[in-house]
């Protein structure tokens, strides 16, 4: 995980159930434990879908306040870490020719990581490794992180080697902490108090084929990954989007202009439009989406007849509303509104209609352009 790109990423929710399954042979109800700071854990296990990654820190906030001083406990949850489990990026780890493109993944896919670290490759003459720096890791959650994220290694790096690695030594940058137990646990030497938390081995394992090696498989997932994070908004692009769909969610369409939303917004035309434009924005993106936001809002709030709505909408025909209409949903106005109202009563006030839909266009416009 990345905090910038915290609001799009999304993991599976398997975390989740680990952390569940681990406090539940500790007699423990993870349910309750995170029903007291307002998270839905049932909903959670019950779809067993994928989750932000936001979600996913207040989840581990919950696990830790449940399991103070556990060391042991949270190595057990890092090592139920397997590698399918981080999906596309676990399967490219998995099927990596040999060590050294891993550490490659790991320095450059980060965002896919059920943890806050940063992972950097290490070349210490003989010995070779990965650094996992800390500096992101919030404070609550960083001796957790860095003993899980242990765990996870040590599972990790077994099923690629097909048994037990052999890991040098591993540096652990915590002021304290069983090192007995740890050195246990990872088979060879922790050296607690370390400057750093660093996992090393000898450097030529590193240039070894690994025993499940598929270089067609390792580029195609390589691929996907990469290929998501370009579709990520960029975040400069989006809080300026937000404060844009802000500043004209309640103005009347026939007040939709460059100056008027310049002066909502406390700025000059010129400045609002050089925004735009240092964004690979165009005001008429702005426009279309608040039409399609009104249009959407309209049809399922309103019993307004669809001729009316899209006159108010200033379209002269009912027809080019149609069109419009169909382009920014993949559906006719009727069709959108018969299935909104169609909507199970638990979809409450159809909420789910408005969160996809409006302002579609403009996000489009952005993932076309935007750079990761």
């Amino acid at each position: 995980m990345r905090p910038a790109t915290l609001p799009w990423i999304r993991l599976p929710s398997l975390s989740v159930e680990i952390m569940s399954q681990a406090l539940a042979r500790e007699g423990k109800n993870f349910a309750e434990i995170c029903r007291e700071d307002g998270l839905d854990l049932g909903a959670v296990m019950a779809n067993r879908s994928q989750i932000s990654c936001d979600e996913e820190i207040a989840f581990q906030r919950c696990f830790v306040r449940a399991t103070p001083n556990r060391p042991d406990l949270w190595f057990e949850v890092g090592q139920a870490f397997s590698l399918p489990t981080y999906g596309i990026y676990g399967l490219a780890v998995m099927a990596a020719p040999t060590l050294e493109y891993v550490r490659e993944i790991y320095d450059k896919l980060r965002d896919f990581h059920y943890s806050f670290v940063k992972l950097h490759t290490i070349d210490d003459g003989a010995l070779a490794g990965i650094h996992i720096d800390d500096s992101d890791i919030p404070e609550d959650l960083r001796e957790f992180d860095l003993i899980r994220i242990l765990g996870s290694t040590k599972i990790a790096f077994d099923a690629l080697w097909n048994g037990p690695f052999p890991f040098h030594h591993i540096e652990l940058a915590l002021p304290s902490g069983d090192s007995e137990l740890l050195t246990r646990l990872m088979g060879c030497p922790v050296e607690v108090g370390s400057r750093r938390t660093a996992c090393h081995w000898e450097a030529s394992l590193s240039e070894k084929s690994l025993p499940f090696r598929d270089d067609l498989l390792h580029q195609h997932y390589l691929r996907q990954c990469e290929e998501l994070l370009q579709s990520l908004p960029n975040m400069e692009t989006d809080i300026f989007k937000r404060r844009l769909e802000s500043a004209v969610a309640d103005m009347p369409i026939a007040d939709l202009n460059l100056e008027a939303v310049a002066r909502l917004m406390g700025m000059s035309t010129r400045t609002l439009q050089r925004r735009l434009e240092e964004r690979q924005l165009a005001f008429r993106d702005v426009a279309r989406s608040m039409r399609e936001r009104k249009a959407c809002d309209l049809l399922l709030r309103s019993t307004m007849r669809i001729s009316d709505i899209a006159d108010l909408l200033g379209y002269s025909e009912v027809r080019s509303f149609h069109h419009a209409f169909r382009q920014w949903t993949g559906q006719s106005p009727g069709c959108y509104r018969r299935a909104a109202r169609a909507a199970p009563a638990g979809a409450g006030d159809n909420s789910q209609f408005l969160s996809v839909l409006p302002f579609a266009s403009l996000a489009r416009s952005l993932e076309m352009r935007a750079v990761a």
